[in-house]
């Protein structure tokens, strides 16, 4: 054979598949492991999710404050995307003109 198509078999063995593997299936696993939520329980709103440490503590208890303190100000809403998405979250109405509406994409 020439050596050419050695060059050529041995890019697509050293090259081409490893980049494929790691490309197009390492990252579905990981994707599925890391970032698919699957339960309620993960990424839920039940309190902070590392409870010793203190600094998220303190932003937990900001958070519940201000909820507590603006909560005549707040509405519920609920944003249908062009992909279908549902997108649900808070508004809070303080009287601008100028608005910004934080959507965390979920329920």
């Amino acid at each position: 054979m020439d050596w050419w198509i050695w060059l050529i078999i041995a890019l697509a063995v050293f090259v081409v598949i490893p980049l494929f593997v790691m490309l197009f299936i390492v990252p579905i696993p990981v994707f599925d492991a890391i970032l698919a939520r699957k339960s309620k329980d993960k990424w839920s709103r039940s309190g902070p999710s590392d409870s010793k440490n203190e600094e998220m503590l303190r932003m937990w208890d900001i958070a519940l404050d201000f909820q507590a303190t603006y909560h005549k100000n707040e509405e519920d809403v609920h944003l249908l995307t062009k992909d279908g998405l549902n997108l649900y979250g808070q508004y809070y109405d303080f009287g601008g003109d100028k608005a910004v509406i934080i959507m965390p994409g979920r329920p």
